[in-house]
């Protein structure tokens, strides 16, 4: 997992994951990244698959949204190891 951080102080970024520690990596954007991208909102998580293609996005945060996301990441899992026993790609 990598989370990036769209904040204009690159220096908060320390002070928050005090609070709130993660194992991610954890990058930093330049200016406007966020726009280049169509990220309209935070946070903004996407799921990309392993051909690089964009799978799943939300934005927002609320209840039950790490239950769905769970859902949707053993989902792309099961397809991708469906497709590597038949032989097959998706």
């Amino acid at each position: 997992m990598i989370q990036i951080s769209i904040d204009e102080e690159p220096f908060l970024v320390p002070i928050f994951l005090k609070k709130i520690p993660t194992q991610a990596t954890i990058l930093l954007t330049e200016k406007d990244t966020d726009k280049s991208y169509g990220v309209n909102g935070i946070p903004a998580t996407f799921i990309i698959d392993q051909r690089g293609i964009v799978r799943f996005s939300h934005t927002g945060f609320g209840p039950g949204g790490e239950k769905d996301l769970m859902e949707k990441i053993d989902k792309l899992l099961d397809e991708a190891s469906s497709s590597q026993t038949s032989g097959k790609i998706n």
